[in-house]
């Protein structure tokens, strides 16, 4: 693993475990870049069901919760060394994530 996966793979795990005990503004900012990317996930999850791509059932909310529980989980149990690189564990999760909100099999 490069340096620079490395370091982003601590810093995840940080951030996910470690942001409340942040204080002030820096709390602040993390929570607004949070809720950033978060607001991105839903708006696509939104506009694939807005489109006829995704499972018009689905709760947008839900989904983003679980796009994120999944991702931030992975540092418990991923290993570089493992099956897959990071890259090939990104697109299977890309993979899973997507062909998960698809349209049930009786509207395709």
């Amino acid at each position: 693993m490069d340096g620079a996966a490395q370091e982003q793979r601590l810093w995840s795990q940080v951030a996910e475990r470690e942001f409340t005990r942040l204080r002030g503004r820096r709390l602040r900012e993390f929570i607004a870049e949070r809720d950033r990317f978060s607001a991105f996930v839903k708006q696509l999850v939104e506009q694939g069901i807005a489109e006829g791509t995704f499972d018009p059932t689905l709760n947008p909310s839900i989904v983003t919760s679980c796009v994120f529980e999944l991702m931030n989980t992975s540092g418990n149990w991923f290993r570089p060394s493992g099956e897959l690189s990071y890259a090939e564990l990104a697109e299977w999760f890309a993979t899973f994530v997507v062909s998960g909100l698809g349209l049930p099999e009786e509207d395709r």
